[in-house]
């Protein structure tokens, strides 16, 4: 992957405002054997990168079957009310709150 720029950004928020203001829609493929499909999980956190120091979140939750062909079941990206200091603090509560995010949504 290239280095972001300037340029990359503009055509993101293009994208953003096209998804916005049209009807979209996602469509969820059908999933072989479902016994046999695995969960997958991607977090990311972002330390003091919203007004007044404040931190995120996103957490995205997929299936996938034998055939690597895969379905998101979860997604979110939210503002983190808690309040952090450090890097790895931000880290380890958010593996946290990932682990009880994904054992919630499967129960």
């Amino acid at each position: 992957m290239k280095k972001p720029v300037v340029q990359d950004i503009i055509e993101a928020n293009k994208m953003v405002r096209k998804v916005t203001t049209r009807n979209t829609r996602i469509t969820l493929p059908k999933l072989e054997d479902l016994k046999t499909c695995k969960i997958i999980c991607y977090t990311d956190v972002s330390l003091a990168n919203v007004e007044n120091s404040g931190s995120q979140m996103g957490i995205f939750v997929m299936m996938e079957d034998k055939n690597a062909k895969v379905c998101p079941i979860a997604w979110v990206y939210k503002r983190i009310k808690r309040v952090v200091m450090s890097p790895w603090q931000l880290k380890l509560w958010h593996c946290w709150k990932e682990l009880n995010c994904v054992s919630t949504s499967i129960a």
